[in-house]
């Protein structure tokens, strides 16, 4: 790979800044959960449901009010994550069930090339196929430690049966002390099949002292929300408060071993939660016929792909910080080579983030994060969504769903939750006008098939 080549020669260039605080290359831990949508995070202000050691993260570092993920949909979104490239520049990789082809690096790799060691536990990438000639093959994110299977596997089949943790101690266990190191958590939880809501309900009291019954989040209130929302089971809730518990123990462990300070720690959801709700858009979504389709999980609307963002790195940024501009899933490649000292691939659409992580600002620190621009195609084999592309600024979203011919937009400073589509509002046609354009430019610049017409 002759990227990796040109990384090598140039990484001298670059370790200056990385070195600068500290004397040596910083330390990652990425970790990114499944299925959950921002406003589940009680730092949020839109929950109370308990979890104070993300919310460790939020508080001791960064907290993004606007991160967002590519796709609403684990395998291009996570793709999109580990190459800094949108999904829709990805081809197979822009798929479930497909295949990531090899010519597009990913960061971890990248990194593992320029002398970091690496670690990868959970799930990296997918669901898809590794073929051995074009695609990626397991360890796309990093040495897979993932083989540790956890104690209770059998009587609690509804998490994810290898033990995260049990392979992030033998790999820094094993791992060069003179080394920097990257590790990815890809923490499968909160993931559907739930177990039964008696049994979320006696567990999560037993270990955590919560009655997951009693929790609230503002995007179920059916009072405010006429898309009137399914709300999630116990299962659900006591995943989230399993993971906090898993965060907890890998936060300590790198704190015990003198490792924390001068980790980069950045936790993320992979794609928004799944919940069902009543159509709104003004146009037949679903074509199977069922009046209610889905609102955040494998659509593209903002619970799809506004996710729990917030990065900690205690050498670098002041804590309590709480950040306005736009950023994404996709800049987490180009940071962290940028930390590291390492050059970024060339074609990277992402952009680092260490401008606004230097910085000791709040609020909107780099002016020209004022947009972002996400999309899907499909979810499994399923049609209850067409192809969609959605571009949003601070107040404004427009919408555009390619098979239907059907179009959305919204006002998100009064509509927050995507429930009155104002497409044929006279009063807006100046910034509905205005986002179309903009999406259009983006898509052909960064390649979009679904703009230039190479599909």
């Amino acid at each position: 790979m002759a990227i990796c080549v040109a990384a090598v020669t140039a990484v001298s260039i670059n370790t200056a800044f990385a070195r600068s605080e500290k004397g040596k290359q910083p330390n990652f831990l990425i970790i990114s959960v499944d299925d959950v949508s921002w406003f589940e995070h009680s730092v949020y202000g839109t929950s109370d449901v308990p979890t104070p050691n993300v919310d460790r993260i939020a508080n001791e570092g960064i907290r993004f009010n606007n991160g967002y993920v590519s796709a609403p949909s684990c395998a291009p979104s996570r793709a999109a994550m580990l190459t800094g490239k949108h999904f829709w520049q990805l081809e197979q990789g822009a798929f479930m069930q497909a295949f990531l082809p090899k010519k597009f690096a990913t960061y971890p790799l990248i990194l593992q090339e320029n002398g970091y060691e690496t670690c990868s536990v959970g799930k990296n990438w997918g669901p898809g196929i590794a073929p051995s000639r074009d695609g990626h093959r397991i360890g796309l994110a990093g040495k897979s430690y993932n083989h540790h299977t956890r104690e209770d596997a059998k009587k609690t089949p509804y998490l994810y049966p290898r033990d995260y943790i049990a392979g992030m101690e033998q790999f820094l266990a094993e791992r060069s002390a003179d080394k920097p190191f990257c590790i990815w958590a890809g923490i499968f939880e909160p993931h559907s099949p739930w177990m039964k809501s008696s049994e979320a309900v006696s567990r999560a009291r037993s270990e955590f002292g919560v009655d997951v019954r009693s929790l609230t989040c503002d995007y179920y209130d059916h009072a405010q929300n006429p898309a009137k929302p399914q709300r999630q089971p116990p299962g659900y809730y006591y995943e989230m408060l399993h993971y906090d518990r898993t965060v907890k123990v890998m936060l300590d462990s790198l704190e015990e071993k003198g490792l924390l300070d001068n980790t980069m720690v950045i936790f993320i959801g992979d794609n928004g939660t799944f919940v069902r709700g009543d159509n709104l858009s003004g146009f037949e979504l679903n074509v199977s016929g069922n009046r209610q389709t889905p609102r955040s999980k494998a659509s593209g609307y903002d619970a799809g792909v506004h996710v729990p963002f917030f990065l900690m790195w205690k050498d670098r940024t002041p804590g309590g910080r709480i950040v306005d501009d736009f950023v994404s899933a996709i800049d987490i490649g180009p940071t962290v080579l940028e930390a590291a000292g390492v050059p970024s691939p060339e074609g990277m659409s992402g952009r680092s983030m260490m401008k606004i992580i230097t910085s000791t600002h709040s609020g909107q620190v780099d002016a020209s994060r004022d947009t972002m621009m996400t999309g899907m195609e499909f979810h499994y084999e399923n049609r209850l969504l067409p192809a969609s592309r959605n571009i949003r600024s601070k107040r404004f979203e427009y919408i555009i769903h390619f098979e239907h011919d059907g179009e959305e937009f919204y006002d998100l400073e009064n509509d927050p939750w995507e429930t009155n589509t104002l497409i044929n509002n006279p009063e807006y046609q100046t910034e509905v006008k205005r986002l179309k354009e903009k999406m259009k430019e983006i898509g052909l610049e960064e390649g979009d098939p679904r703009f230039t017409g190479d599909m």
